[in-house]
């Protein structure tokens, strides 16, 4: 019995001192899950909307060794982007109805528009996924893509209640109208 357990050692060690010797060339270079060893191809065989978007979309990228957290990265990356784009569109409308009227609420306006559309967006579900294998650091890992459609009914809304609220809250006419000419000007934000 002393003899097999010679032999079996003695194999072991000698697998083990052969994987650890073995040129790099025979070693898998294949990356993550199966993902086209190639990451250059990725991008050149991904979907159209990982390069144009579109209207009314963003598209997130995160890096990560760890697949669900580079997918949580993704998203949170494309949120920032539409959340930026929107209130950009957004507050330039309120910033024309306030240089147009004049008003003393256009901080508080501003700040409550804001956290309305930072809110809704994070809302929205990821519409799709893409995949690309990455090396991070050294170690194989996943770029991935998110892309984050706007739903433009559902942020007119939750602004036009962001809106009311404001303007239930208000005791200023001026206030009201102003409030006013933003609701009936939303649609032609988003067009």
């Amino acid at each position: 019995m002393n003899n097999k357990y010679i032999q079996y050692t003695s194999v072991f060690a000698l697998f083990f001192l052969v994987a650890c010797g073995t040129s790099s060339k025979l070693v898998s270079t294949q990356l993550v899950d199966g993902a086209v060893d190639n990451a250059k191809n990725c991008l050149k065989d991904s979907p159209k909307w990982v390069m144009t978007p579109g209207k009314n979309n963003a598209v997130g990228i995160g890096k990560s060794t760890d697949l669900s957290f580079s997918r949580t990265k993704a998203r949170t990356d494309a949120v920032a982007q539409l959340a930026a784009q929107i209130d950009t569109k957004v507050q330039a409308q309120l910033d024309q109805l306030i240089a147009d009227q004049g008003s003393e609420f256009a901080r508080a306006t501003k700040q409550a528009i804001s956290e309305t559309v930072s809110t809704t967006i994070n809302l929205f579900d990821v519409k799709q996924y893409y995949l690309c294998p990455e090396m991070i650091s050294g170690k194989e890992g996943y770029q991935s893509f998110a892309l984050l459609n706007l739903d433009t009914e559902k942020m007119i809304a939750r602004l036009g209640a962001a809106t009311d609220k404001l303007r239930a809250e208000s005791k200023e006419d001026g206030f009201k109208s102003l409030l006013d000419s933003f609701d009936s000007g939303l649609n032609t934000v988003f067009d």
